[in-house]
């Protein structure tokens, strides 16, 4: 299944998303809070594969030791597909970029690469809901609009990466 390297974001910036999560939870939207797993926090991923191998895990907390580096939430986006996701983007700093494309170098040739996860491709963000209908979205915008600081970008830091494992349902920080 799904392996990946994920950003765990500071307390403050942790907080405020989850304050999303539950408004659009208590209105009875789509939202991560439904996401069951203990191992479900607000996080920005930064590879994404079917497989990552032994040797790719020994080298990802090279790839990540710039941390912890500063990250700013922007504004809503939503990406459609197969469950269409609601999400805050991340501006793409210049120290984040680079050490998303070290995590992807670490990753290249894994099975089941994430096919946005090449530096160029990669859109930083912070999921809020999977599954958000087309009709939803009005919706789970107005809910949101009621959270402080909705609108505007909110500075922080992440601190630790993180691995997760969808087979075995664990989480260990790299």
């Amino acid at each position: 299944m799904v392996q990946s390297v994920e950003l765990l974001l500071d307390a403050e910036l942790d907080e405020w998303v989850w304050g999303q999560w539950r408004a659009l939870e208590s209105a009875g939207l789509p939202s991560q809070v439904r996401h069951g797993s203990l191992t479900n926090w607000p996080h920005i991923t930064l590879g994404v594969a079917d497989g990552i191998s032994a040797e790719q895990d020994a080298r990802l907390a090279e790839a990540v030791a710039a941390l912890p580096l500063p990250v700013q939430i922007g504004g809503v986006i939503w990406f459609p597909g197969r469950r269409h996701v609601l999400a805050r983007a991340v501006v793409p700093s210049l120290p984040l970029l680079g050490v998303q494309a070290k995590v992807a170098e670490v990753l290249a040739g894994a099975e089941g690469l994430g096919r946005r996860m090449a530096p160029g491709q990669w859109t930083p963000h912070v999921t809020l809901a999977r599954g958000v209908r087309t009709e939803q979205l009005a919706a789970c915008i107005e809910v949101l609009s009621a959270v402080p600081g909705m609108f505007e970008e909110r500075g922080g830091t992440v601190h630790t990466a993180r691995r997760w494992d969808s087979d075995a349902k664990i989480t260990w920080n790299l």
